[in-house]
């Protein structure tokens, strides 16, 4: 029987994931709250499954994932990777902003989890994957509500591996730097530097470089990666701290 996966978010990364792990060979259910958005991400995925779901209810997250896992007869893995990012200065941010982006991202991540984890237990075990950001680990005075949110998906994602690892369930991060076509150029610093101030590949990281990731921590058989953070940020990074070069581009 093939194996499932449900993957939150349809925006570049989780489409991208989700035809990553069709190409080896597992069902794909694509959540998002855009309907028309999750139709269009799979549709060139036979059998994948598009579902319309609100990150902010956690009745619309758990009804979504139990169809997913109905539809299918099981479910083997969940991938989080549903994130909202604003760019604003401090001055703009307040005790309710941080809340409602804590909530967007950080306890939206956690429903998802705990709606899933009944499934993956019931099946023998199985794989959580959460997006996070390098904001989570630097400071540039315009991300202070993503840098926050994500911080505490990660530790979010310490806290379930603790919890699930009787299940058999491995929870782990992948945490990227900004990702091209993810936000919009609004919100995108780094389009304004060169590719090699952006990481070591020499050109901007893409949703299918960070599929593959997830895809690793998917279906990888090592029990060794549990509750850990693993940077798809192809060096960013290190890149933005070589003696010399500035951390980010002045505008």
């Amino acid at each position: 029987m093939k194996k499932t996966v449900v993957i939150c978010g349809a925006n570049v990364i989780g489409a991208a994931a989700a035809q990553a792990l069709a190409e080896a060979g597992w069902n794909a259910a694509l959540l998002d709250a855009d309907l028309t958005k999750a139709q269009d991400a799979v549709k060139d995925l036979p059998g994948a499954l598009p579902l319309c779901c609100d990150p902010l209810s956690e009745r619309s997250v758990k009804d979504a994932v139990k169809e997913a896992a109905e539809h299918f007869g099981g479910l083997n893995a969940l991938v989080w990777a549903d994130l909202s990012m604003r760019r604003a200065p401090l001055s703009e941010v307040d005790g309710n902003v941080l809340a409602a982006s804590l909530n967007r991202n950080a306890i939206a991540c956690l429903n998802a989890a705990k709606a899933a984890a009944p499934y993956l237990a019931a099946a023998g075990g199985g794989r959580i994957v959460n997006l996070s950001s390098v904001h989570s680990h630097v400071a540039d005075g315009f991300h202070m509500e993503y840098a926050v949110s994500t911080s505490a998906i990660n530790a979010i994602t310490r806290e379930l591996a603790v919890s699930y690892w009787k299940d058999n369930i491995q929870v782990n991060t992948v945490s990227t730097c900004f990702v091209d076509g993810l936000f919009d150029d609004a919100l995108d610093m780094d389009q304004r530097q060169k590719p090699e101030q952006i990481s070591l590949l020499g050109r901007r990281v893409t949703g299918a470089d960070v599929a593959k990731t997830i895809r690793f921590l998917v279906t990888c058989k090592t029990k060794c990666v549990n509750g850990s953070e693993v940077r798809a940020d192809a060096g960013y990074l290190t890149t933005q701290y070589r003696v010399g070069d500035p951390p980010f581009t002045k505008i």
